[in-house]
């Protein structure tokens, strides 16, 4: 029986991390799920820990994926081409995240009936004691009714919600046409996002003030040693962003003032 959610884990070189990653995949308290956990040409031994952790706990939620190195983007690709859930999830290997991480966005997105459901996080340092550093605070917007495409563009655009990628669960089927961009460095993944976004305008979402994700934020980062040229990638991908946005909901908009 194929499972009910299939969590994506790209995995560089995570052989500091992966002990913290593991045992939160461990000390799930949900089963019916796959760890994708996908070692993008890892030069470390990241693959080696992972197969000791699996042999050694007999966790078979976890399911070892290795490719070429192709970067972040190819290997969040692989996790949605091998996906075999109904719902998808993505984290990072040197994030954390609570036992109720997955039952807490599974049950949610069940109950609601919807197509995605976004939540908070919580933002840690890189200390072994992880202190809270800043929060994805979703709570002004939350609320038990659906949340429109639209709708959700605008919070968007006011800094009222936020593209990251472990910040939700999806059905697995809104990806079928849709991937990330390997050769986009930033903000590739608000622009996956987006891109399924105005693939179904009409789709059912909801939004969570619950955390069940801590996200460590390291000081050596990408984001913080990105040059001039880097940043030029976020002006193309919102440029892009726009253009898919005006496309789908533009005439949409005519339309309803030429009916005034």
């Amino acid at each position: 029986m194929n499972p009910v959610v299939s969590v994506i884990v790209p995995v560089y070189n995570s052989e500091k991390f992966l002990p913290h990653l593991l045992n939160d995949i461990h000390e799930q308290l949900f089963d019916s799920v796959e760890f994708l956990l996908i070692d993008d040409g890892s030069v470390d031994n990241s693959a080696m820990i992972i197969e000791q952790f699996v042999s050694d706990f007999s966790e078979k939620r976890i399911k070892l994926i290795k490719q070429k190195n192709g970067g972040v983007s190819r290997a969040r690709n692989t996790g949605l081409d091998s996906a075999k859930g109904q719902y998808v999830i993505f984290a990072d290997s040197d994030d954390r995240f609570g036992p109720d991480f997955v039952s807490g966005y599974v049950i949610k997105i069940q109950d609601h009936q919807s197509d995605m459901e976004f939540f908070s996080a919580l933002k840690v340092d890189d200390s072994e004691t992880h202190d809270v550093v800043g929060k994805i605070d979703y709570s002004p917007i939350a609320s038990n009714s659906p949340v429109s495409v639209a709708k959700m563009i605008s919070n968007f655009a006011n800094l009222e919600a936020w593209g990251y990628p472990f910040g939700y669960i999806s059905r697995k089927e809104l990806w079928t046409n849709v991937r990330v961009n390997p050769n986009i460095k930033y903000q590739e993944d608000v622009l996956a996002l987006f891109q399924v976004w105005t693939s179904f305008p009409e789709m059912k979402i909801f939004v969570n003030k619950e955390l069940y994700y801590f996200y460590v934020q390291h000081a050596n980062s990408a984001l913080h040693s990105m040059s001039v040229a880097d940043y030029w990638q976020f002006v193309l991908v919102d440029d892009q962003i726009l253009q898919m946005v005006e496309e789908r909901f533009l005439p949409q908009l005519v339309q309803q003032l030429e009916a005034l």
